[in-house]
């Protein structure tokens, strides 16, 4: 008899290969299945009939071509299963090896970036501490001009009157000389004032009069001229102005833009910047009782057509009051050499520094270094006196925190860079040069 192998017989076979992956094991269950058929239909089972030799010689020969067409069948099965293996374990290596570069390039690529990562937060950790040192000197110099002024007209008023005809002297310029002129002539009348004011103190009527005699002591010390610059809004603001000797506000000056339509003025408990002098409308503000405003150490602040913003790039100079002029005269007249020694670290910045005489920084003098390898400079930079190799640069090699107007006068101690940090060094010495220090450079 014919033995066909149908596909309820093939299915196991199938559902083992899609479940269990293992041609081996399908291949062995598939060969018990032909032996169980074989021996099922075996004569000596009685499942087959009796008959002649002939048709048991038939049925034998067709079991054996059956059995044939299933080895050859097994066999091309087992070859393909093992080329299949085969080609299994070539993507198997070819993944394990694509695993392993993607795993050695991820780390290389960590690896790079990681110093880069961490350069760039010590980067920007220093910059924000530079920023915030540098701010923090800014506040320093701001909260201490009120201080330093109250001290100069406790120092200076008395020997004002002294110091006329030596001053006098020194005054080229006929517009100067008329303007201290006038300035003595104030002094005389204060004295005058003042001498007046000591007979009459035990009087309560008295007080007015003191605050009276107060208002003119900050009268003489205020700016005739003032330069408005910095806002972002309203640049139209920008410019001089000029004080306004028949005009108050609030017991206070008023301002007038030169070549332009708007005052500086103040109103109440604020200097305000608008088109009409005293009055409501303002384009810029600080909220300040200075008696002018040069002098006010709060933040300005402009409206933008919704609201008002701080505007901390707004910057009001006075460029001719008699306490701006004694200091330009006090650095025109201070020391004009300067001889720096004691650094441990920074050695290339000792040396003998001249002052230059078309170069400022902050208003202040320069000094430029005399010879030598490296090109030094000795500034004046945000509340800081300071040495480095660019002009006017926050890069600097050595530092003291002070706003005296000569560098020789700064009553700090000096500081100097070492390894990217500062350290204190009181071996530092900046002093005005004699020939002694400064030797062939005198």
């Amino acid at each position: 008899m014919t033995v066909t192998l149908t596909k309820p017989v093939l299915l196991p076979c199938t559902l083992y290969l899609q479940y269990h992956q293992s041609a081996q094991l399908c291949i062995k269950m598939l060969l018990v299945l032909v032996l169980t058929v074989l021996v099922s239909t075996h004569p000596a089972a009685g499942l087959v009939n009796e008959g002649d030799d002939n048709t048991e010689q038939t049925e034998s020969q067709q079991l054996l071509e059956a059995l044939n067409h299933l080895a050859s069948a097994v066999n091309e099965l087992s070859q393909r299963v093992e080329e299949q293996d085969a080609v299994n374990r070539e993507m198997m290596a070819a993944m394990h090896d694509l695993s392993e570069r993607y795993e050695a390039e991820k780390e290389d690529r960590r690896r790079m970036i990681e110093p880069a990562v961490q350069d760039a937060m010590w980067w920007i950790k220093r910059n924000e501490e530079t920023r915030m040192k540098k701010l923090e000197h800014a506040l320093k110099a701001e909260c201490s001009t009120a201080d330093r002024v109250k001290e100069w007209i406790d120092t200076a008023i008395q020997p004002l009157s002294g110091d006329m005809s030596d001053l006098e002297g020194r005054m080229s310029q006929k517009a100067n000389l008329s303007l201290f002129t006038s300035m003595e002539t104030k002094v005389d009348r204060l004295d005058s004032d003042m001498s007046d004011l000591e007979g009459r103190m035990s009087q309560k009527a008295n007080l007015s009069l003191f605050t009276s005699m107060e208002t003119k002591v900050d009268r003489l010390d205020s700016c005739s001229t003032i330069s408005f610059s910095g806002s972002r809004h309203w640049t139209n603001t920008h410019g001089t102005y000029i004080r306004m000797e028949t005009r108050v506000c609030n017991d206070r000056q008023v301002y007038k833009q030169v070549g332009g339509r708007n005052y500086i003025y103040h109103d109440g408990d604020e200097w305000d910047v608008g088109p009409t002098a005293c009055g409501s409308s303002r384009y810029i503000e600080v909220v300040s009782s200075a008696t002018s405003p040069n002098k006010a150490t709060g933040t300005w602040t402009e409206w933008d057509g919704d609201k008002w913003i701080n505007s901390t790039s707004i910057d009001v100079e006075c460029t001719n009051s008699l306490h701006a002029w004694m200091e330009k005269v006090e650095q025109k007249t201070g020391c004009s050499t300067i001889y720096i020694s004691g650094s441990t670290h920074q050695g290339q910045s000792h040396g003998t520094y001249r002052r230059m005489t078309t170069a400022t920084c902050s208003s202040r003098q320069v000094y430029k270094k005399v010879g030598g390898r490296y090109t030094r400079y000795l500034y004046y930079e945000v509340g800081d006196w300071n040495v480095g190799d660019t002009l006017c640069s926050t890069t600097v090699n050595l530092h003291v925190d002070s706003t005296a107007t000569s560098p020789d006068k700064a009553t700090g101690t000096w500081q100097e860079v070492k390894d990217d940090d500062w350290i204190l060094n009181r071996s530092i010495k900046v002093e005005c040069a004699t020939c002694e220090a400064a030797g062939s450079n005198c």
